[in-house]
C-alpha cells in the first residue's frame, strides 16, 4: 500500500482536516489545563498525520512536535511549518529524557498498534511526562455497533478495536491513577427511532491520564459531567422513552377493557329488558284471549315479573306455551 493511497483514503473516511479542526475544540478544556499548570508546556503528537492537533496547539500558544511513519501525511505538515519527523512513536519516546513533555496525545494511532506496543508506549508516556502532564489517546469506540461491527474493519491498517474498560485498565495499572474516558466526536439525533439510537453511540473515545506529583485538583475540574454518550446511555434514554409511550398504551388498553366491559353489561341488561317486556306483553295478550288457561297459567304470568324458568309450577298447557316462547 503505497503513503498517496492511505493519504486519500483519510480524506474519504475519516473527514477533511477542517473536519477534524472541529472536532478537536472539545479537547479545549486539556489546552487550557495544560497553558494554566505550566510556564513553558510542550506537546508531543504521536502519529501526527496531517497535522491537524498540531494547528490546534500552535493556535493555543503551545510549542508541539509531531511525528509518524508517513511521509505523504507529514508533507502537509512540513509546508505549514511544522516540527515534525519521520519516526516510529515508540522508538522516539524511548530516545527523550524523564518528564521533558507536558503533553502527549495521539489519535487514532493504536489501533494500528499490536497491545504490547500500545502497552510499552503507555509505560514510556509516563516516564516522559512532567509530574501533572497530560497524555491524551483517542481510538474508535467499539461500543458503537457501527463502529464495533463495520466501520472500524474499513480501515486494513487496523488490527483489532480496543474497548474503554482495557485501555482504562492499562493506564491505571502503569501510573495514571487519575484518569478520564470520553465518549466524542458523536451524533446527537433525536431518539425516536432505533437508528438514531445506534448512531448516537460516540464512534470514538479517549482517555485522559494526568502523572501524579502536583495539579490534580485541577485536572479533576475539567469534564466533571463528562461529554458524548455511552451505549448504556442511549439505550438507557431509549428506554425511558419508549417506557412512557408503554405506559401510555397500557393505560389505554385499560380504559377500553373497562369500556368494553361497560358497553357489554348495557347491551346484555338492554337484550334482557327487551325480552323481558316482549315475553310479559306476548303472555298478557295470550291469557287476554284465552280465557279457558286455567289459574296455573296465570300464576306463571303473574310469577314472572323478571324471573321466568323451568322451576315455576305450571300446568300443562302453560309449560307448552312457555317452551314454544322459550323458542
Amino acid at each position: 500500500m503505497n503513503n498517496q493511497f492511505y493519504r486519500e483514503f483519510e480524506d474519504v473516511f475519516r473527514g477533511g482536516s477542517d473536519v477534524i479542526q472541529n472536532r478537536l475544540q472539545q479537547y479545549l478544556p486539556i489546552v487550557n489545563y495544560v497553558k494554566e499548570s505550566f510556564l513553558s508546556p510542550y506537546a508531543l503528537d504521536l502519529g501526527c498525520g496531517r497535522g491537524e492537533w498540531l494547528t490546534f496547539c500552535k493556535n493555543n500558544d503551545i510549542s508541539a512536535k509531531g511525528i509518524d511513519l508517513d511521509e505523504a501525511m507529514l508533507k502537509e505538515c512540513l509546508e505549514a511549518g511544522f516540527d515534525v519527523e519521520v519516526v516510529d512513536a515508540l522508538a522516539y519516546l524511548k530516545c527523550l529524557d524523564s518528564e521533558s513533555v507536558t503533553l502527549i496525545s495521539s489519535f487514532h494511532m493504536i489501533e494500528h498498534l499490536p497491545f504490547e506496543s500500545t502497552y510499552e508506549l503507555i509505560e514510556e508516556a509516563y516516564r516522559v511526562l512532567q509530574p501533572g502532564g497530560v497524555i491524551l489517546l483517542e481510538t474508535p469506540n467499539s461500543e458503537n455497533i457501527i463502529v464495533g461491527t463495520n466501520n472500524f474493519y474499513i480501515d486494513p491498517t487496523h488490527i483489532k478495536p480496543i474497548p474503554n474498560q482495557l485501555l482504562s485498565f492499562v493506564m491505571d495499572y502503569l501510573g495514571f491513577k487519575n484518569k478520564k474516558v470520553l465518549r466524542v466526536n458523536g451524533s446527537n439525533l433525536s431518539s425516536d427511532s432505533l437508528l438514531n439510537i445506534i448512531q448516537n453511540v460516540s464512534p470514538d473515545y479517549s482517555v485522559l491520564g494526568i502523572k501524579n506529583g502536583k495539579n490534580i485538583e485541577k485536572f479533576n475540574e475539567i469534564y466533571l459531567n463528562g461529554i458524548g454518550s455511552s451505549f448504556f446511555d442511549v439505550v438507557s434514554e431509549y428506554d425511558l422513552l419508549h417506557k412512557k409511550d408503554i405506559d401510555i398504551i397500557k393505560n389505554e388498553v385499560q380504559f377500553l377493557k373497562n369500556e368494553i366491559a361497560r358497553l357489554e353489561f348495557e347491551v346484555n341488561k338492554s337484550i334482557f329488558d327487551h325480552t323481558k317486556n316482549k315475553l310479559k306483553f306476548i303472555i298478557k295478550k295470550i291469557l287476554s284471549y284465552s280465557p279457558s288457561l286455567d289459574a296455573k297459567a296465570r300464576s306463571v304470568y303473574s310469577r314472572y315479573n323478571g324471573k321466568m324458568n323451568d322451576k315455576v309450577p305450571m300446568s300443562s298447557v302453560a309449560k307448552k306455551i312457555y317452551k314454544k316462547l322459550k323458542k
